[in-house]
C-alpha cells in the first residue's frame, strides 16, 4: 500500500508540475483542462473528493468555454463534480451537475448508454439522500433497463442498481416490489459467485 501511495503521489506531482508549465505557456487551453481533470480523477479515486473540486471546477470552466455546454467532456466533468459533492454529503450541490451530465449523455447517445446509467444512478442516490424518493424511483427503473441492455442481465452493476432500488421501494412501503427486486439481485450475485466474476 505504501508503494502504491508513493506512486500516486509521484503521478500527482508530475501532473502538477506539468500543469504549472502548461498554464504559464498556454492558459485556458484544452491541455490545461485535461491536466486539471486528470488531477481531479486521481484525487477523487484516492478518496479526496473535496480536494478534487478546485481542479474539477477549473476543467469545467475551460471545457464549457472551448467545447460547449453540451460536449461529452463537459458531461464527464459535471458527473465528477456531482459525485464529489455527493460523496462529501453536499447533496443540494450535487443534484444540478448530475442532472446536466445525464441530460447531455442522453441527448448524445440516447437511452442505451452505460455512461447515462452511471449518471442516473448517481442522481438517484443523491435524490434519496435528499429525501426525494419519488423522484429517484423512476430513475432507478431506467438505470435497470439501460444496464440490462448494455451490460446484460448477469452483471453485478445491474444487481447493485436493483439492490438500491429495492431498498428505496421498501422505504416507500412497496414491500412486494422490493422483495421481487431483491430476489432478482440475489440471483445475479449467486451467478457471479459461481462464475467467479
Amino acid at each position: 500500500i505504501e508503494k502504491q501511495r508513493s506512486q500516486i503521489e509521484k503521478v500527482l506531482a508530475a501532473y502538477r508540475r506539468g500543469l504549472t508549465i502548461i498554464e504559464a505557456a498556454y492558459p485556458d487551453t484544452i491541455d490545461v483542462a485535461n491536466v486539471n481533470f486528470n488531477i481531479a480523477n486521481v484525487l477523487f479515486d484516492e478518496g479526496h473528493q473535496a480536494d478534487a473540486l478546485p481542479n474539477i471546477q477549473k476543467a469545467l470552466v475551460i471545457y464549457e468555454k472551448l467545447l460547449g455546454s453540451t460536449s461529452l467532456k463537459t458531461a464527464s466533468v459535471l458527473c465528477l463534480e456531482g459525485d464529489a459533492y455527493r460523496l462529501t454529503k453536499r447533496y443540494a450541490d450535487a443534484e444540478g451537475p448530475l442532472r446536466r451530465c445525464a441530460e447531455i449523455r442522453e441527448k448524445d447517445s440516447g437511452l442505451n448508454s452505460a455512461e447515462l446509467a452511471d449518471a442516473l444512478q448517481s442522481l438517484a442516490r443523491t435524490m434519496v439522500a435528499e429525501g426525494k424518493e419519488s423522484g429517484a424511483e423512476p430513475r432507478y427503473k431506467l438505470v435497470e433497463k439501460i444496464r440490462e441492455n448494455t451490460v446484460g442481465i448477469t452483471s453485478p452493476l445491474l444487481a447493485e442498481a436493483m439492490e438500491e432500488h429495492a431498498a428505496l421501494l421498501k422505504s416507500l412501503g412497496r414491500d412486494k416490489e422490493s422483495e421481487r427486486l431483491a430476489t432478482m439481485a440475489s440471483a445475479i450475485r449467486k451467478t457471479q459467485g459461481k462464475t467467479g466474476k
